[in-house]
């Protein structure tokens, strides 16, 4: 009987049984279970979002700082073309919190947004016990080709 049954199943008789895995062995509750609320930690995760404007010196020197920092995984980048319909609109719709948008700005908390390279490099930096005086490349970036792109 214990040999029909095998057949039923579809192993082989005679062959070796193999150990099953762990989601077999308890139905796959305790997988899928794992998967849904590692899933639903995974949204509630709030990360930062950093919003630039391409070829703009001050959001360079933001990125730059992150990136020497090994600090630019951490936070999602989203750049804009100078006068493109995306910049109008996140504008328009983030005047009404803030009296003048201007770039770089990130949302660093849910609804919390701060603005200015020197800022943002200060909000992302601190926390890590990073100083960007320590940082070689950003500082012959801030006293060399930042210097001369903003001079007035």
């Amino acid at each position: 009987m214990n040999e029909r049954l095998t057949q039923q199943l579809g192993t082989p008789s005679g062959s070796k049984k193999r150990k099953p895995d762990p989601l077999e062995e308890t139905g796959g509750v305790t997988g899928a279970l794992g998967n849904e609320l590692s899933k639903s930690v995974k949204q509630n995760i709030f990360g930062p979002t950093i919003y630039m404007k391409k070829a703009c010196p001050f959001c360079f020197k933001l990125r730059l700082a992150l990136l020497e920092a090994n600090l630019l995984p951490g936070v999602e980048l989203k750049e804009f073309e100078e006068g493109s319909a995306e910049m109008a609109a996140f504008k328009e719709q983030h005047s009404r919190t803030k009296r003048r948008v201007s770039f770089p700005i990130a949302e660093v908390e849910k609804e919390r947004f701060v603005q200015g390279a020197d800022e943002l490099i200060d909000h992302f930096l601190r926390p890590n016990n990073i100083n960007p005086y320590s940082l070689p490349t950003l500082q012959a970036y801030i006293h060399g080709p930042f210097a001369q792109l903003t001079k007035s």
